[in-house]
């Protein structure tokens, strides 16, 4: 259905919250990736078992990236880490905004997704487990996601408010001496 769909620029896929079924890949298409070259926005809503679906995608242009997990059955998270980790490596998007909503990552994977992020200048993460360590990642010049200029936390229980003071002090300093001119 997708792949005639070549200057597609958006695509949205969504399913109910109350999903009763988990959203199963068919057994036999577990290679098959969709080449979408002209996408800039992707957002998956619904069961968190859809977000796993991100590694058929091939996106080299996206720039926007939503992933929101909307189940309201308690914690039943299945790690899609390696499927979107997989999704950044083989795809390279230039993407600037990441959101994951109510998306669990371990701190190796959230290193993996912010070393493949070089252009990332938003990220949030709302209802996610990031944890101090894994926003330290994210400091000073030298951190991952160098462009990274907004950040928005919420619901975040394992964060320490430390940790946002430490990285937003970190980044100050870069751009206060980035923007100081040597004749000054």
């Amino acid at each position: 259905t997708l792949e005639p769909l070549q200057d597609l620029r958006t695509l949205t896929l969504s399913m109910p919250p109350v999903y009763d079924h988990p959203f199963i890949l068919e057994s036999g298409s577990p290679g098959r990736v969709i080449s979408l070259t002209s996408l800039i926005t992707l957002t998956l809503y619904g069961p968190t078992d859809l977000n796993g679906v991100i590694s058929h995608f091939y996106t080299p242009a996206l720039r926007h990236l939503h992933l929101r997990s909307l189940e309201d059955v308690g914690y039943r998270q299945q790690p899609i880490a390696p499927s979107l980790v997989h999704f950044l490596v083989e795809s390279g998007p230039p993407l600037e905004l990441l959101e994951l909503h109510d998306i669990d990552l371990s701190p190796e994977a959230f290193a993996e997704c912010f070393a493949s992020l070089p252009y990332l200048r938003e990220l949030r993460l709302h209802e996610s487990s990031i944890c101090d360590a894994s926003v330290a990642l994210l400091r000073g010049s030298r951190g991952l996601c160098p462009r990274l200029t907004r950040i928005d936390f919420r619901w975040c229980g394992m964060l320490r408010g430390r940790a946002l003071v430490d990285l937003v002090r970190s980044r100050c300093t870069v751009d206060e001496l980035a923007s100081q001119s040597p004749y000054s």
